[in-house]
């Protein structure tokens, strides 16, 4: 929800917090009135009042959020990039708030004051009390990708007036901008002609006197597009919108506008000219280069102004004369702005300066007419300035002069003056001018002692840096490889954020508000902002816990501040992400190099193989040993990189961008990436350093490609190679796990160790030789863990360190390591007893030590275990083999109209069709030979598109067998793609060897021209007519048309009132009439929500339809039946939701599932409605009573517009009547949201049943009274509830009603 003005609370004498877990609510409460006007999820403010004064007024702040070019200080709104030139640019957002009242001041909360790039949270507020007419302001420097769509920033400031901060009046004030990034692009739009039809002349030449004008004047317009780019134009045909007044044209021509070509259309339509005015308007939307190049966008508006008899005649054909310019000095003396020098040391957020705006009518006779509603606005910085907007005598000009504070800290500031309105009496000729005002800061240049000459104080140097390592194995975060079933929400890690002034001579004052570390988006506190010392470097250690199942995670590091002496800004930013690599490979596995060749159908076979040898010895990089102490950080290392093409005929044509090879993470120069020939390899050899004092070293080398050349056959290979360094005892030589030394290097090896033991309690017996039959596994199992760390230097102790000296059992630490000096030859030992699941398939525990020898920073010392134990079941039918599984998984398409392959569809775009039958064929295998594999139930699953498919055998799978589930659906053929999915997992013998197998299929759809001969058939509607079938013809399940028709009638008698279903006007007949006589969605045929067995997915999709037909869908703005496009509206989903869901954007009343309409989602293991959410879409009419058969619905967002401003301008229609009673049968509902409507009436009893319900936002409606059962269930229940801005009861007299 957004606002965009300054809100109203009543002032109150005490308050009293109405939240879940909080007593305090007072027991007498018949004084009370809500106020709970955006208090957030902490709670809501119940307050007593004795009167409202009649003097009480909004508060009043504003909030601004602008943005600039750095660079070139250009606005954003105005950048033009094209797409293929698209990069990071660094772009500066000012962030500023004011305090609007004349005598209070303001007192900022500071919890709910915040200010937002994109999602991230940005700091550098100033929570301090703001005094009448005055602002806080600051700027941030960010790095926007410009290869996006758009970007966005916002700033929230709420408080309280007066000098009472517990009872003053409330405070509130949002700005959101959002920068669309614009591409270049050679279209035209034009409205090339405008002719009466009685008379032909042309529209600006028409003159008709009032007393002979028509309501109805033919008049024929000519729309005209064209394309002047080099490639072909493709039309984003919901975005294209040719407009006579507000009527909607149709009938153009819509294909691909060819390079160099134009397009005209005439139409004929019907205008008043007893009007004063009448308009038309073309905005042509699409792409570039047949689909795929940059975003083109061309408009034109035209307006015409009615002539009459009596007009008075042009003024000589000149343009309106009018000016306007903006001036500005130094505060109490005439120095401009301009000349204003200000050293760094000297400079002020608060420097006053005076703004002299000036504008002029300068025509002989005519006054000017001055259109206010920000067409005639000063400014100063973004600060709106109020101008006398009375009409502007001839000759006439008029000044304002004004003080403002400005920043001299900052590099400039700013400040305009526009001018709008119309000529003469009859307000015929358009008036506009306009001045834009900027000043640069000078910096003086100050003599250098050092040198004795004379220099510029300029950016000053300081760095930022990060690292990051993984605390349970010791290695870098770069390089963590984690199993996607290992996966884990919680993995701790550790982050050093280093920062360093590199300054040989002067201090830097750090600038605390401006200095931040981050970790993802959480802010971290512990950084030392005291003046930093030339050559000082500081470190902050912080452990996190990282949600491995991610595809990445982040962190940031950022230092601000000025170098004392000389001045100069200082700066250092560092921003660290590491992607998590996952074992498996959705691609064709390199692990068999030469696989068969293949006839050219089915996968591409292309592969992937990276080999390593020491240059050395000639030995296998991975039989390598090399002990800590003979380690070296330049080991000569040659790397093969080996790529084949297997195919039979069929060449294959490399993606230079996406074939890559890297050693650690530097890139392999020189790959040969000219098309492979059939049957040929290529190899690239390269030598490389490699440091073998590391844990280990990596090589990737990716394969992307079309094999002959066919961008719909796509190849892709991959191979990841990484090797662990192994390490040998000085005493036996063994080999031993590699451990990793921090960056210092070794100095000798220090001979410390670590040791993890564990004992089951009940039995007394190691943990290693557990074993625990599946049926009595369990989740609580006590295990005792021995940690043993030891010193087992002859002479020397070891200064641990205490910050990464930790264990941890799964991925919980364990406390109270002691972490004290360790005297040589000791050892200490810390137990743990916790509960273990021994349902699972294994679990684990790890103990790191890390110190010093002697205490001396060179002389590091490192120790660890890694404790690992894997359940074994007595009740196994065979034995646990000890690798993993082979198991395969295949997807197979045919096209049902002509039985061919779906890889080889050809389909002219005006043959495609919204619902075209396929049958796609899911095949999986156990390819192992000895042992069954049972499978995942949770794991294991296909999708089509982003459904999910029903029926799949999930049963375990014997040695050998194969199962196969053909399934039709129904797919866009209008679309570019097609995709579907299969996954398997699976246990071999259901307790060990990892079983997993994945095929994704996706099919690109060719495009050719129709024969000459055929006609293009008429654009689809937007509702499908019905079909021309028998009447008892048989549905795709074989259920005949006249059963479907009597089981859905019904099923809808079971629903709704007769006296409904009668009435021809009604919600519940219209809905019911589609669903026999227009809707062809088979919903006794697929997997559908179902409230009974019998009923299908007729109560969901029913209701649904009720609810579209109750609430206009066809006036909605989006999604609806007289709607230009879909655009999901899901703004709330929360990604962390354990309940999955899936959306898409269609129509509604589509043919598609209801689950895949634009504003709903659907539970995927139900397929029953989740969520309902529009706002601002101008829904309409009434709730209904069947919102009560959607009981598995979470969510009801139903927002009527975004603020309060959109609220009142009468642009939109809303929601009335009352909130249903049977609503409470929404057992489930957690948010119901029904802001900015017209709804009225008490809150119906049965929504206080609803005991999962923690968000109730109702403000801004008609009226909503309140009940002692509303205040209680408040109390129980709630953690949010607003009820603002609504007419509510005054306890003392009944009668009455007051607005809040």
């Amino acid at each position: 929800m957004k606002f965009g003005s300054a809100l109203l609370l009543l002032a109150t004498t005490r308050s009293i917090l109405c939240a879940e877990g909080n007593d305090s609510v007072a027991k007498t409460l018949e004084d009370t009135i809500f106020k709970a006007i955006e208090t957030g999820l902490n709670g809501v403010d119940i307050v007593p009042v004795d009167g409202i004064d009649p003097n009480f007024r909004a508060c009043s702040i504003t909030s601004s959020v602008t943005c600039a070019i750095t660079s070139t200080l250009d606005d954003c709104e105005d950048f033009v990039i094209p797409l293929e030139q698209c990069r990071d640019i660094d772009m500066t957002f000012t962030y500023r708030y004011c305090n609007k009242e004349k005598d209070d001041d303001v007192t900022f909360i500071s919890e709910k004051t915040t200010a937002l790039f994109e999602t991230l949270p940005i700091e550098g507020l100033n929570y301090n009390d703001l005094s009448p007419g005055k602002c806080h302001e600051f700027s941030i420097t960010q790095k926007i990708d410009t290869c996006k769509r758009f970007f966005s920033a916002s700033l929230k400031v709420e408080g309280t007036k007066g000098p009472d901060f517990e009872n003053g009046d409330y405070c509130y004030a949002w700005d959101f901008l959002r920068i669309f990034i614009k591409r270049p692009c050679e279209i035209t739009a034009e409205i090339s002609s405008c002719k009466i039809e009685s008379t032909k002349e042309n529209c600006d030449d028409f003159i008709v006197a009032i007393d002979e004008c028509q309501e109805v004047e033919p008049t024929t317009f000519t729309f005209k597009y064209c394309n002047n780019e080099e490639t072909a134009f493709r039309f984003r045909t919901q975005k294209f919108r040719p407009l006579v007044e507000t009527l909607l044209i149709t009938g153009f021509d819509l294909t691909d506008l060819q390079p160099g070509t134009c397009r005209e259309f005439e139409t004929t339509r019907d205008i008043n000219t007893c009007k004063k005015f009448f308009s038309s308007s073309l905005k042509v939307e699409g792409f570039r280069g047949d689909g795929v190049g940059d975003y083109c966008y061309a408009y034109d508006f035209e307006r015409i102004f009615t002539g009459r008899p009596d007009d008075p005649p042009p003024s000589n054909g000149k343009a309106c004369d009018v000016s306007s310019s903006v001036k500005c000095f130094i505060t109490g003396s005439d120095q401009p702005c301009d000349d204003i020098v200000v050293p760094d040391d000297e400079c002020d957020e608060e420097t006053d300066m005076t703004f002299e705006f000036e504008y002029c009518n300068f025509e002989e006779a005519n006054p000017i007419n001055l259109i206010g509603r920000k067409k005639t606005i000063a400014k100063v910085e973004t600060e709106a300035i109020d101008l006398n907007l009375s009409m502007l005598s001839p000759g006439e000009c008029r000044t304002l002069r004004t003080n403002r504070k400005i920043n001299t800290c900052k590099k400039f500031f700013s400040a305009s003056l526009k001018v709008e309105g119309r000529r003469g009496d009859n307000n015929e000729d358009y008036c506009f001018a306009y001045d834009f005002y900027r000043s640069y800061i000078e910096r003086p240049q100050t003599n250098d002692n050092n040198t004795g000459g004379v220099t510029v104080a300029g950016e000053c140097n300081v760095s930022a840096d990060i690292t990051c390592t993984i605390e349970a194995t010791g290695e870098e975060c770069d390089d963590i490889v984690v199993p996607r079933d290992e996966c884990m929400t919680d993995m701790e890690m550790t982050f050093i954020f280093e920062y360093c002034s590199r300054e040989l001579v002067n201090t830097i004052d750090l600038y605390p508000e401006l200095t931040r570390a981050r970790v993802e988006t959480i802010g971290l506190s512990g950084l030392n902002f005291a003046d930093l010392q030339p050559g000082e470097c500081r470190r902050l250690i912080s452990k996190q816990k990282i949600n491995t199942c991610n595809r990445f995670f982040s962190s940031q590091l950022k230092v601000e501040g000025l170098r004392n002496g000389i001045g100069g800004y200082c700066y250092g930013w560092d921003f660290y992400r590491s992607y998590i690599n996952r074992l498996e490979q959705n691609a064709p596995s390199a692990s068999s190099p030469n696989p068969s060749p293949t006839d050219d159908e089915g996968p591409c076979a292309v592969t992937a193989q990276v080999t390593c040898t020491n240059v050395a010895t000639g030995q296998d990089c991975k039989d390598i040993i090399v002990p800590l102490n003979e380690c070296n950080e330049a080991t000569p290392m040659t790397f093969e990189f080996e790529y084949c093409n297997f195919e039979v005929s069929e060449e294959i044509v490399l993606r230079k961008d996406k074939t890559i090879a890297l050693i650690d993470t530097v890139s392999v120069d020189t790959l040969n990436l000219s098309d492979i020939p059939a049957g040929a390899c290529r190899r690239r050899i390269e030598t490389r350093n490699i440091n073998t004092c590391n844990k280990f070293f990596s090589a990737q080398l990716k394969v992307e490609g079309f094999r002959g050349g066919d961008r719909n056959d796509y190849c892709y290979a991959f191979d990841f190679y990484r090797n662990y360094i192994q390490r040998t005892d000085l005493d036996n030589k063994e080999p031993t796990p590699a451990n990793e030394p921090t960056p210092q290097g070794p100095s000798g090896a220090c001979n410390i160790r670590a040791e993890i033991t564990c004992i089951v309690d009940d039995t007394g017996e190691p943990c290693d030789v557990i074993e625990v039959d599946t049926d009595t596994c369990d989740e609580k199992t006590d295990m005792t863990f021995t940690f043993k760390y030891c010193n087992e230097e002859t002479e020397s102790f070891v200064d641990l360190i205490a910050d990464v000296t930790t264990a941890q059992i799964e991925a919980t630490s364990v406390g109270g390591l002691d972490t004290s000096d360790l005297d040589a030859g000791k050892c200490r030992t810390l137990i743990e007893t916790r509960q273990i699941n021994t349902c699972k398939r294994f679990f684990s525990a790890s103990l790191k030590v890390e110190g010093l020898r002697d205490g001396v920073p060179n002389d590091y010392c490192y120790a660890f275990d890694f404790y690992r134990t894997y359940m074994t079941r007595s009740d196994d039918d065979f034995p646990v083999p000890a690798t993993d599984c082979e198991i395969s998984a295949a997807i197979s398409c045919t096209y049902d109209k002509t039985q061919e392959s779906c890889d080889n569809l050809v389909i002219p775009i005006e043959d495609c069709e919204s619902l075209d039958g396929v049958t796609f064929q899911f095949t999986y295998c156990s390819d192992d030979k000895d042992f069954p594999v049972v499978l995942r139930e949770d794991k294991t699953d296909a999708l089509i598109e982003t459904i999910p498919v029903a029926n799949l055998d999930k049963k375990p799978l014997l040695p050998g067998q194969c199962r196969t589930l053909e399934v039709n659906r129904n797919v866009d053929t209008c679309k570019r793609f097609f995709s579907a999915g299969l996954k398997v997992e699976g246990l071999r013998t259901g307790v060990d060897g990892y079983c997993f197998a994945y095929d994704h299929y996706r099919t690109f759809i060719k495009r050719a021209p129709s024969a000459p001969t055929l006609k293009p058939s008429a654009s689809p509607s937007l509702i499908p007519t019905v079909s021309v079938m028998p009447s008892n013809a048989p549905t795709a399940c074989g259920i005949g048309r006249d059963e479907r028709r009597s089981r859905i009638t019904e099923i809808i008698e079971l629903i709704s009132s007769s006296e409904d279903l009668q009435d021809p006007d009604s919600p519940q007949s219209k809905a019911k009439e589609w669903m026999l006589e227009i809707d062809e969605f088979d919903v006794f045929c697929v997997d559908a929500c179902s409230k009974f067995q019998f009923g299908a997915g007729v109560f969901q999709r029913y209701s649904v339809a009720v609810f579209y037909f109750a609430t206009n869908g066809d006036s909605w703005i989006t999604c609806g039946g007289e709607s230009d496009d879909c655009i999901p509206t899901l703004t709330n989903i929360d990604r962390n939701d354990n309940v999955p869901v899936f959306f898409d954007n269609e129509f509604w009343l589509s043919n598609s599932s209801e689950c895949l309409w634009g504003g709903l989602s659907c539970k995927v293991a139900t397929k029953c409605l989740d969520r309902i959410e529009f706002e601002a879409n101008n829904v309409n009419g009434f709730i209904p009573d069947e919102i009560g058969q959607l009981d598995g619905l979470r969510f009801l967002y139903l927002e009527g517009a975004q603020n309060e401003e959109d609220y009142n301008d009468n642009s939109l229609q809303f929601l009335s009547g009352t909130i249903p009673p049977l609503i409470g049968e929404l057992d489930q509902l957690l948010v119901l949201d029904l802001n900015f409507n017209e709804l009225e009436g008490s809150l119906p009893e049965p929504l206080f049943d609803l005991t999962e319900l923690l968000q109730l936002d109702i403000n801004h409606n008609v009226s909503a009274r309140t009940t002692t059962a509303l205040v209680n269930y408040c109390q129980a229940f709630l953690t949010r509830f607003r009820l603002s801005s609504n007419l509510v009861p005054d306890w003392h007299n009944k009668s009455q009603n007051r607005k809040i």
